[in-house]
């Protein structure tokens, strides 16, 4: 593949696309770098099928093989569709004649087996990205579902890995795990967030405080405001940064504001917990936003909190919403893990503490809080940080060495 404007590719990823998920925006942008390298290449997305209403959402780089009037969600319907899209995406491969790589979004047993066995008969790359581990091994509670599939992503690590060209890994964590069954030459480190901070600007300069009466209950609360936008699926890292700001509230009088936006997750623990601290009346909760209206949201607010989820769930994987946080401007306050202290320094780009020590934490925001320099200082330093390491632009070198070699 030396030359690489005859190179064409394809991305498979089973998940809803395009959407508002950091897996969505990843692949959004990994796409922008192979543009930019002069590579041909698609998304196929097998799985869900797509809604007809949504049709007009769809781009020329993406393909669904699927299309239905409305959802299909009883268990039988799901895992029909699930399997014919395993069968249709091995027969569209199958049928492209001029293919270079597949490059997978993630993966399982079930979806990967077909594809690998049929690109190594046809001489086609076959690539993955790894961005988390498999959640379902840590949940407390497991219905047959999530042990099928533990069972399928246990399978896919043990017999399929080994098999893949070149495997991209986001954190430590997964580097460690999967250098104990590939060769160290197939597997590399990628960078774990991205983002187009053009497009994030422009998205930033918008006026939405007209979209909604709810941003309006923002811009006019004078309080300074801390925020949080993103999954609460598990929400111990929302409860313990309300911890810390009950703290302040109750005992040392401050009087601010806690935004929540709540992409997915336990919505209701968050209010009722938020009653149990006290402090319900310093708490908004937003209804899921659009994507593009993310960048001016973070602009109406002071403060932003980026909570980890779970100690190996945290630590595998590493928070897509960093990237777009930093890029704001606004101050970020998080705790450490994953990977997160190669990119952040506590007082100079974030303020970071470790896991559970809430006292520093809350003497974090308690700054942050008391000092409009020190919110400016961070913020400036945060962007910088976000345009250096982030920018899929200074990340296309990883992607050209993928094609090159």
């Amino acid at each position: 593949m030396e030359n690489k404007e005859n190179t064409k590719g394809v991305i498979i990823y089973y998940g809803e696309y395009p959407t508002n998920d950091s897996w969505a925006n990843r692949i959004k942008n990994t796409l922008k770098i192979f543009d930019s390298l002069s590579i041909s290449c698609s998304v196929l997305v097998p799985y869900p099928p797509l809604l007809i209403e949504n049709e007009r959402n769809l781009n020329d780089k993406t393909i669904r093989l699927e299309r239905i009037k409305k959802e299909k969600n009883s268990f039988f319907s799901q895992v029909y569709f699930y399997l014919k899209g395993v069968f249709d995406s091995y027969r569209f491969i199958k049928k492209q004649s001029n293919l270079d790589f597949v490059f997978f979004a993630g993966g399982s047993f079930l979806t990967c087996y077909p594809i690998i066995k049929l690109c190594k008969s046809k001489n086609i790359k076959i690539w993955i990205d790894i961005v988390d581990e498999n959640s379902k091994k840590f949940e407390q509670t497991k219905t047959i579902r999530d042990y099928i599939a533990i069972f399928n992503k246990d399978l896919f690590d043990k017999w399929l890995i080994p098999k893949f060209d070149k495997i991209l890994v986001i954190s430590d964590y997964l580097h460690h795990k999967y250098s104990k069954n590939i060769l160290l030459n197939r597997l590399q480190k990628s960078t774990p967030t991205l983002i187009d901070i053009n497009q994030y600007d422009q998205n930033a300069s918008k006026n939405i405080t007209n979209n909604t009466n709810e941003f309006n209950q923002i811009v006019s609360d004078k309080r300074l405001k801390l925020m949080y936008a993103g999954s609460i699926a598990r929400p111990n890292g929302v409860f313990f940064a309300m911890q810390c700001a009950a703290e302040l509230i109750q005992k040392q009088n401050y009087n601010f504001l806690i935004v929540i936006i709540a992409l997915m997750g336990e919505t209701k623990k968050i209010i009722d917990y938020a009653k149990e601290l006290n402090i319900a009346d310093n708490l908004i909760f937003l209804n899921k936003q659009q994507q593009d209206d993310m960048p001016a949201i973070y602009q109406l607010n002071d403060i932003l909190f980026l909570p980890e989820h779970g100690s190996i769930i945290a630590n595998a994987g590493f928070p897509g919403k960093t990237a777009e946080l930093l890029a704001s401007g606004k101050p970020v306050i998080a705790t450490n893990f994953s990977d997160l202290t190669l990119y952040l320094k506590n007082g100079v780009n974030a303020m970071i503490s470790e896991i559970d020590d809430k006292q520093t934490y809350t003497q974090n925001l308690k700054k942050l809080l008391d000092s409009i320099e020190l919110r400016k200082q961070i913020g400036v330093e945060g962007r910088k940080t976000a345009i250096k390491h982030f920018d899929f632009r200074k990340n296309a070198f990883i992607y050209n060495e993928l094609v090159v070699n």
